[in-house]
């Protein structure tokens, strides 16, 4: 269930009908392509990381979990440590680092809670978007066709935001504020 409104985890996925401001005739006809967009790139990125992690990590995903324990850390010197340390002896921990953050950008990807607001364009989804320009990022070499694969999903997110037409839209906008004022990316 959703405590947001009566239609449960619908709110999370549908054009239940309900708006944070209802005097506004909007759509939430984005919430499933958003939804769907963000869940074939959280697919393609544990991919990576599993093909990537297995000889840095030999186990990735207790690497992952284990990660938890550091990944909150102000100091990312304290993050890149934990990866030097469970990456030893087997091959880079630069890499070793990229992926467990590109891991934890793909995890924060349906942390945020744009599903509860009127528009894909909203601060909300924006922040979910950051998330993902993070983790690819990171993605290495499969990060191009990955960024690729998402933006055509967005492309079926319509937004409610005159300035906007498509999720993709306010994705582009993201990626280029991250890149270009140092206003995006909320931690490092």
């Amino acid at each position: 269930t959703a405590w947001s409104c009566a239609h449960g985890v619908e709110r999370w996925r549908s054009d239940c009908g309900c708006r944070a401001h209802p005097e506004r005739e909007t759509s939430q006809a984005w919430r499933g392509p958003l939804r769907a967009a963000l869940e074939g790139l959280a697919a393609g990125l544990h991919d990576v990381f599993v093909r990537e992690g297995e000889p840095l990590f030999g186990d990735p995903w207790a690497a992952r979990d284990d990660y938890g324990r550091v990944a909150g850390a102000i100091d990312p010197a304290e993050r890149a440590d934990f990866a030097k340390e469970r990456s030893s002896g087997r091959g880079r921990s630069d890499r070793a680092f990229e992926l467990l953050e590109m891991e934890r950008n793909a995890l924060r990807l349906f942390t945020f809670c744009a599903w509860f607001f009127d528009d894909s364009a909203g601060v909300e989804a924006r922040q979910g978007l950051r998330y993902a320009a993070r983790s690819l990022e990171l993605a290495g070499p499969d990060g191009r066709a990955l960024r690729s694969t998402f933006r055509d999903a967005l492309l079926e997110a319509s937004a409610n935001d005159p300035d906007f037409e498509t999720g993709a839209d306010v994705f582009d906008d993201v990626a280029l504020e991250s890149h270009g004022t140092g206003r995006g990316f909320v931690t490092p």
